[in-house]
């Protein structure tokens, strides 16, 4: 049984613009940034940043190798090299806006320090990858 195709539903269409989203899997383009909970869905586990000849960010996932994950012709195309599994691009990282002044930075590393990456993401909002996300 085929599964109808949602995309071109109202809703579905407002919280791709209200995401920033262009585009759909395997290639996920948004015109902002994203946080990093919403790029682990998209990747499947931890991120990977591949820098894009254009200057935008390809986010793959870091484990897409190991895990076995389909080998995506269209990202690989666009990055110069092999890409496997669903990707998500972003604008350039100096399109983000700078808000960060190194508190934040030296906050999360306290918490890393003290906790590991789980209270790493904690603190800088992130939320925590439990091993299901992975």
């Amino acid at each position: 049984m085929k599964l109808p195709d949602f995309s071109k539903h109202p809703a579905i269409q407002k919280l791709h613009k209200d995401m920033g989203i262009i585009s759909g899997d395997p290639i996920t383009v948004f015109d902002k940034e994203q946080p990093l909970p919403v790029l682990q869905k998209i990747v499947g586990g931890w991120i990977e940043h591949v820098p894009l000849p254009d200057g935008r960010c390809m986010w793959v996932n870091e484990e897409g190798l190991m895990k076995g994950l389909p080998y995506n012709p269209q990202a690989s195309e666009m990055a110069g090299r092999q890409i496997v599994g669903p990707v998500a691009i972003t604008p350039p990282e100096e399109d983000f806006e700078d808000e960060d002044d190194g508190e934040s930075h030296l906050r999360g590393m306290e918490a890393f320090a003290a906790g590991g990456m789980d209270a790493y993401n904690e603190a800088m909002g992130y939320g925590v990858a439990s091993e299901g996300d992975e």
